[in-house]
C-alpha cells in the first residue's frame, strides 16, 4: 500500500497502485506528467531547461528492451 499525501495538508490516506513496467500506450500519460513538473524539477532531471518532450524522446522512454533497460509506472484508480 501506498500512503499519499495531499497538497493541501490533509492528513496522509493508503491508496491502491499498481506498478508496471513502462509501455508504448504511456506516452500520453508521460507528455502530461512531465508538463505538470516545476521548471526546477525539469532542470534536476534533464541538467538544463528541457519544457517539452521531443516524439524521439518519448519513443525512448516508452519503448524499451525489456533484457537489457526497465522503466515503472505507477498508476492510481
Amino acid at each position: 500500500m501506498i500512503e499519499c499525501v495531499p497538497t493541501d495538508g490533509a492528513a496522509a490516506k493508503p491508496v491502491g497502485a499498481v506498478i508496471r513496467s513502462i509501455r508504448p500506450s504511456d506516452a500520453a500519460g508521460l507528455r502530461g506528467f512531465h508538463a505538470r513538473l516545476s521548471d526546477d524539477t525539469i532542470r534536476n532531471r534533464f541538467f538544463g531547461p528541457h519544457a517539452v518532450l521531443p516524439e524521439a524522446e518519448v519513443r525512448r522512454f516508452t519503448s524499451l528492451l525489456p533484457e537489457r533497460e526497465v522503466a515503472l509506472v505507477a498508476t492510481i484508480g
